[in-house]
């Protein structure tokens, strides 16, 4: 287990029955009472405890290579604490003997928030201020190296950067003041800068590459990680550039079982059924706004591919004037598109138009969350420029998704490639705890308008 997970998790366990002990005091005046070794106390403080714990793991709050600011640990915080409540009501209606009072496990799940927010900042302010954050050292000095060196860079509350060290001959394309050069072997370097991380970014691996040192590395404690593995982790996205099908191949991830496929379609429905009826009652003003706006229908059907590569009819808002494409064809939308009507902006900035697809979501054409839908007009274009755009055609395309909470719309050749980056590490890194934070995000952008054209 890697120490910050450690560290932090003792602190957790310690912090999270602090908290019980609290709440048993403030509401029943029984702090012990959950320690008491007969009945079911015990049990009942246990799963309360380990409730928290796994929602809060579950939420990434230990894992290194994932950079947020305080405001972001918060979210996450919340997001954790919510899932506790409902995992544990849960737990307790099928376990009635195991119940705790709803006054004890509000103040509980509250005080436990605050104590592991403060817990966690604080173990940042420690690791800055005391220079105990890991160090990592990049293998390489040519622009792949660049390219990691700026990800770290950017991962401000989680590595160091140590270095780049060069390897043959390859032309060096990182700062100069940033390259190791006093001779030492890869080990001893190591040992010296205390490094305990290495990024191999070497473009011309054929060329003098270390690979006994850097096994001595491994086997002394040390992670080793390849250029593709470490940018996708840190990133949230893929570095397409650099993955090779045998990368794909024996990397893990993207693996979707039929029991999370079932999960998900479960989610997607029940959404869906939750969010129409809001939907409906906003509709007959929005419908009149776009008829007084402009003429035309105020839904429209478009062409998408989907999964698997299969068509279907993708059902959105009008935004834009009527038959906008007689004269051009099928183009991308840009940046203060002409065609597009003066509500069409407003609907586009808070995501309102893409409402109607949660119909295609109940038929099943579509996911809430998954890459999403491209027109059939692109796609052949696209598959033969972008590498590996097809893999994005595995699962159901969605009505938000992980590149749409991260990059902006999409209206190029350049941001397709952008967007394919996200795609796949969705792709890689499936799982429910994904799909929530990104459905919080979206809201974010709803409310913030951002990304829309």
């Amino acid at each position: 287990m890697k120490s910050l997970t450690k560290y932090l998790l003792l602190l957790d366990l310690l912090g999270a029955n602090g908290a019980l002990f609290l709440a048993y005091l403030l509401i029943l005046h029984e702090p012990f009472r959950y320690f008491h070794p007969t009945g079911a106390g015990v049990v009942r403080g246990i799963v309360i405890v380990t409730g928290v714990l796994f929602t809060s793991y579950f939420m990434e709050l230990y894992s290194r290579d994932i950079s947020y600011d305080l405001a972001g640990l918060a979210a996450r915080i919340a997001i954790a604490l919510n899932l506790a409540f409902l995992g544990l009501l849960l737990f307790i209606f099928l376990v009635p003997t195991l119940t705790i009072g709803q006054k004890v496990l509000a103040c509980y799940l509250l005080g436990f928030g605050l104590i592991q927010f403060l817990i966690h900042a604080g173990f940042r302010f420690i690791e800055q201020k005391f220079e105990l954050l890991p160090r990592v050292l990049i293998l390489g000095v040519g622009p792949l190296a660049a390219k990691m060196g700026d990800a770290v860079a950017e991962l401000t509350h989680s590595y160091v950067l140590t270095g780049f060290m060069p390897v043959g001959s390859e032309k060096i394309a990182v700062q100069q003041d940033k390259v190791i050069s006093e001779g030492a072997t890869l080990l001893e370097t190591v040992a010296a800068r205390r490094v305990a991380k290495i990024v191999v970014a070497v473009t011309d691996r054929l060329n003098e590459y270390p690979l006994r040192e850097i096994l001595s590395c491994k086997l002394r404690g040390i992670a080793v990680l390849d250029a593709p593995t470490f940018y996708e982790r840190v990133m949230g996205k893929m570095l397409i550039e650099e993955i090779t099908p045998e990368w794909f191949i024996f990397s893990q991830g993207f693996q979707i079982s039929a029991l999370k496929r079932a999960v998900k379609r479960s989610v997607d429905v029940l959404i869906s059924l939750l969010l129409l009826p809001v939907i409906l009652l906003l509709f007959p003003f929005i419908a009149l706004m776009i008829k007084f706006d402009s003429a035309g229908p105020v839904i429209f059907g478009q062409l998408r591919v989907g999964e698997n590569e299969k068509p279907f009819t993708l059902y959105k808002l009008r935004t834009m004037d009527n038959n906008a494409e007689v004269d051009t064809g099928a183009v991308w939308a840009c940046d203060n598109d002409p065609r597009i009507t003066r509500m069409g902006h407003f609907l586009r900035k808070c995501r309102l138009d893409e409402f109607p697809q949660l119909y295609n979501v109940l038929r099943g054409d579509m996911s809430i969350v998954g890459p999403r839908p491209e027109r059939p007009e692109f796609i052949e274009e696209l598959k033969e420029i972008i590498p590996y755009y097809s893999e994005r055609h595995l699962i159901k395309p969605g009505v938000t998704g992980w590149a749409q909470v991260n990059y902006p719309y999409g209206a190029s050749v350049e941001d397709a490639v952008e967007k394919l980056r996200y795609d796949l590490y969705y792709l890689k890194n499936f799982s429910t705890g994904l799909d929530i934070i990104i459905i919080i995000e979206t809201v974010k952008v709803i409310f913030n308008q951002r990304g829309g054209r």
